[in-house]
């Protein structure tokens, strides 16, 4: 099966976007509700509605190391497919580097879920700009 890779810098420091990336009121459209427990064995649960649909994300906390990564696997709908996702928060130059891998997905999710990482971040990002100011310029 093939992996995602992605790398995102973000103008905000890692504290605060790791406290975003965990946080249940990071909600991000097509997602209206969270439910995030980050620690080892907690849960990370994603509500989406999707048209008529309603979509559930359910995952678990494998690692957690505050301020510099994340491992969970979920699945989604109960469908038997558990993929894994590793985030790594680091400092970059004005801000912070996301690097995140999504492991273990099958071929027909992958162009879905590449894409999704990216308008993930995008709203991400957006949220970030409505709650945090941004990373000061050197």
């Amino acid at each position: 099966m093939p992996d995602i890779q992605k790398c995102y810098l973000l103008g905000y420091s890692v504290s605060d976007v790791y406290a975003a990336w965990v946080s249940d009121k990071t909600v991000i459209p097509p997602a209206t509700k969270m439910r995030v427990e980050p620690t080892v064995g907690g849960k990370y649960t994603i509500i989406c509605q999707m048209g008529e649909a309603e979509w559930v994300m359910d995952g678990t906390f494998e690692v957690v190391v505050p301020n510099e990564k994340l491992v969970y696997k979920w699945e989604w709908n109960k469908d038997g497919a558990v993929s894994r996702v590793t985030v790594l928060f680091s400092e970059a130059e004005n801000g912070t580097r996301i690097e995140l891998t999504h492991t273990d997905l099958a071929d027909e999710a992958l162009d879905a879920h590449d894409t999704g990482w990216d308008s993930y971040i995008e709203g991400f990002e957006k949220h970030l700009a409505e709650s945090s100011p941004p990373q000061a310029q050197a």
